[in-house]
């Protein structure tokens, strides 16, 4: 079978010959293995590799693309918006032609065809985009703040360090075949915002002062992560001088190929090997790596050899203290723009300037809304865009005078809602819509608490900064470990059939140095969740303590007394009366195909 193609927009650019190479072998093997001269096991890790991944459906994959740091441009959202229209299955659902931001900042595209694959592989690299290594046991998307470069709470934009680590291991022969995947952050501050703290790798930049010299360096956090064994990491160095970033950040590597778990695929992420040696031996062993890094010799890349041209507008300096972003409510009466400008946009460190948050339903993109955003970039942005680990999109460097044009142009394009990050910007993975491990819709229960909230937070301030993360089963891609209220995905049977239900934890953080795991509660049926978060909030109102925050109040309360207020909610009546508590959000509900997951294959 001959696989499809895509007719370029534009003059096809010359790809560099590594990159073509790559792209005809994966043509090769996608033929081999609809011809059927290949086997399925060997070419779904190779399709893994390239960033291919098995759906639900069958004869259908989803695409991931490694954005790192989140940074895209109008042009690359433009091939983006084309290979959403013409390399997806229109008819499969409300999932296909659509883009899907995910919490590590890529983009997923759903219901694409296998024959389609090559084409839409070599659509992205002419627009120096690539799936290589967004899937498998590898270094994944390096995320970084979504703020890095504006925020006037950063020590220092950590932009050109994450892009630095994400091309140096892009490829690279000693992450190739790692025990399991591999997550790496960069945060501006310990403020935290690209959750250090739930990495393989975390790195916070930090200042110091030596002789009056202020040197900028990267603290480094080893051994995090969510999934059904959250763990946080631990503090590893406290400061690495910045220029000396690629040597450690390679002993660490080494250190997890060298002794990660291999038969137990279970226990093979990196922070099960920090748990088993403890720190200070993890730490012996990354010392003696790095001496063996050092002795090599090896010439490391450097910031100013990256194609990125930021370092011309950072700075170096001792951060501010306070909360980087929040939606604030605006006063009463006030215009859908100022509710909108109150709540969505910061003035950035860079005088005259500020950002936008784009905040995306689903965290779902159409390919107008694709074609919309590169438009506002371009004329009001500095042509840069930015996909965020929250699900949203960030426009920066925006002149005051721009922004009433900037909404008014978001809003004909459906992206002008109010309140980035408030309790209606729900965090949630596609769950089992596409994903084969799925066991309930997590992406339409957050489209259905977003729709019973919206709105709320300019009215009733002290929703503003609660924070609801939802997963479609306990692997955590939604991040429901860290939510001020989060919600897991589970199966129970009640009268000989499945029922769906979500698991509730409360008083989850990731924000700062310090991972605040959710504490569980009960489960209750996927119906009743949105009635369990008005009951969560009505009893923050009646016993919080003066000035007390939503995630404090339930980091301190009894779980007891919280799984009173619940309990009765998680009684299943008999089917005849009422017949909606069996079902899911966005109808039916089955556990037919569900089954192993490619995470690791």
């Amino acid at each position: 079978m001959t696989t499809a193609t895509i007719a370029p927009t534009q003059r096809t650019p010359r790809l560099a010959p590594d990159v073509e190479e790559e792209l005809a072998r994966y043509e090769a093997r996608v033929d081999a293995f609809l011809r059927g001269d290949l086997g399925a096991e060997e070419f779904k890790a190779f399709r893994l590799m390239h960033g291919v991944y098995g759906q639900r459906q069958q004869g259908v994959h989803m695409i991931r693309v490694k954005v790192p740091h989140g940074d895209l441009t109008p042009a690359q959202f433009r091939r983006l918006a084309e290979l959403s229209e013409t390399s997806s299955n229109q008819q499969a659902g409300p999932a296909s032609g659509v883009g899907h931001v995910t919490t590590r900042s890529d983009l997923q595209f759903h219901y694409v065809p296998l024959d389609r694959t090559p084409a839409f592989l070599r659509g992205l690299a002419e627009v120096g985009l690539t799936t290589r290594e967004a899937c498998g046991n590898t270094v994944r998307n390096v995320t970084a703040c979504f703020l890095a470069g504006v925020c006037r709470f950063e020590a220092f934009d950590v932009t050109p360090y994450a892009d630095l680590v994400s091309r140096y291991f892009l490829r690279h022969p000693l992450v190739q075949a790692l025990p399991r995947k591999f997550k790496i952050s960069a945060s501006g501050c310990s403020t935290d915002c690209a959750l250090a703290g739930i990495h393989d790798l975390g790195i916070v930049a930090t200042v110091r002062t030596v002789d009056g010299r202020t040197e900028r360096g990267l603290k480094l956090y080893v051994g995090g992560g969510l999934g059904a064994f959250p763990i946080p990491a631990q503090l590893l160095e406290a400061f690495v001088p910045a220029e000396e970033l690629l040597a450690h950040v390679e002993a660490i590597l080494r250190v997890y190929e060298a002794h990660g778990e291999r038969k137990d695929r279970n226990r093979a992420r990196i922070k099960f090997l920090v748990q088993k040696l403890g720190v200070a031996e993890f730490r012996r062993l990354y010392v003696e790596a790095l001496d063996v890094v050092r002795s090599e010799g090896k010439r490391y890349p450097t910031v100013g050899e990256t194609v990125l041209d930021i370092e011309a507008v950072d700075e170096v300096h001792a951060p501010s203290e306070g909360t980087p972003f929040a939606p604030k409510a605006a006063p009463a009466g006030a215009t859908p723009y100022e509710v909108w400008r109150a709540a969505n946009v910061l003035e950035q460190k860079q005088k005259g300037f500020y950002a936008v948050q784009v905040l995306l339903v689903r965290g779902n993109l159409t390919a107008a809304q694709f074609r919309g955003l590169a438009d506002v970039a371009e004329r009001h942005a500095s042509g840069r865009i930015r996909t965020t680990i929250h699900q949203n999109v960030s426009l920066e460097w925006i002149a005051e005078a721009d922004l009433p044009a900037v909404f008014e142009e978001l809003s004909a394009i459906g992206l002008a809602e109010a309140g980035a990050l408030g309790i209606h910007d729900v965090v949630a993975c596609p769950g089992s819509t596409t994903c084969q491990i799925g066991i309930t819709k997590a992406i339409e229960l957050g489209a259905a608490l977003h729709d019973r909230f919206v709105g709320r937070f300019a009215k009733e301030p002290d929703l503003a900064g609660i924070r609801v993360r939802i997963s479609g089963c306990p692997n955590s891609c939604g991040h429901h470990h860290i939510g001020s209220l989060g919600f897991f995905g589970t199966s129970r049977n009640v009268d000989g059939e499945p029922v769906p239900h979500y698991q509730v934890l409360v008083g989850g953080s990731g924000d700062g140095e310090t991972v605040r795991i959710g504490r569980p509660v009960l489960r209750v049926p996927s119906a009743r969740v949105p009635e369990t978060v008005e009951r969560l909030i009505a009893l923050y109102r009646e016993r919080r303590g003066a000035g007390e925050t939503f995630d404090a109040f339930y980091r301190r309360i009894e779980i007891a007394v919280v799984k009173g207020r619940l309990i009765d909610l998680a009684d299943v009546p008999p089917k005849e009366a009422d017949p909606a508590v069996r079902e899911d959000w966005g109808g039916g509900f089955s556990l037919k195909g569900v089954g192993k997951g490619e995470c690791s294959a």
